[in-house]
């Protein structure tokens, strides 16, 4: 568990300084057409990448 606290922290840390990320989750007219789609306020999170055991 301690590893995937880790590992979250470490991608959180690369969005917030990979500039195409950040530029893409603060574009007002992504917001807008976004808002416009769900018929609610869009809500922008990180993205996340799961492992697995196949």
């Amino acid at each position: 568990m301690e590893n995937e606290k880790a590992f979250g922290e470490e991608s959180l840390a690369l969005d917030d300084n990979h500039e195409p990320t950040k530029s893409l989750r603060n574009d007002p007219t992504l917001r807008q057409y976004l808002n416009a789609l769900f018929q609610e306020e869009a809500v922008l999170k990180y993205g996340s990448t799961s492992l697995e055991d196949v």
